[in-house]
């Protein structure tokens, strides 16, 4: 399994930098298209997300990954269909000094999933092809230090969220 180390400045926390670790999920259709989690009223125009999210006490990648995907999904996976790919270790300094440390484990299910029910926080299961995926990396790269989010989740930089999850998404795809 390969570990990426992340440093960044950032201008301030968005929510899963206040987390210890996370799992993001590649999962592919029979036609070899990603699934990823849409939430239009959180995401800017054009992003959206690998399905996934925070550990609960004593969970391991692969029980995070079942649970994330029942919850997301409405789909259960046995465990011999999830693979652990990559650790990104995410170092995050903010304006005021602050650090924020945080793993993300990428995971990927070798099984197509076709049949699903969009729930938990995300509304809408999006389909795109690889080249969707590029675009998708690209779009979170180019977010602006202008655009803020401000509601229910606190308030942030999409600037500062786009330098974590280009990587994550750039990595899924090169792994997938």
């Amino acid at each position: 399994m390969k570990t990426y180390n992340l440093k960044l400045k950032i201008i301030t926390p968005f929510g899963n930098l206040f987390r210890t670790k996370t799992v993001a999920i590649i999962v592919k259709n029979s036609k070899n298209e990603f699934l990823l989690g849409s939430k239009p009223s959180f995401y800017p125009p054009t992003i959206t997300r690998l399905l996934g999210g925070g550990f609960k006490e004593k969970e391991t990648p692969e029980n995070a990954t079942k649970r994330e995907l029942v919850e997301e999904l409405g789909v259960e996976v046995d465990e011999k269909h999830i693979k652990h790919l990559v650790i990104i270790n995410i170092k995050a300094k903010d304006e005021t000094g602050e650090i924020y440390n945080t793993k993300i484990n990428l995971l990927n299910v070798d099984k197509p999933i076709d049949e699903y029910s969009p729930g938990d926080d995300v509304k809408f299961i999006d389909i795109l092809k690889t080249h969707e995926m590029k675009e998708l990396v690209k779009a979170y790269e180019n977010l602006s230090e202008l655009l803020w989010y401000k509601g229910e989740e606190g308030e942030f930089c999409w600037k500062d969220y786009g330098q974590v999850y280009s990587v994550v998404h750039s990595l899924a795809l090169e792994h997938s």
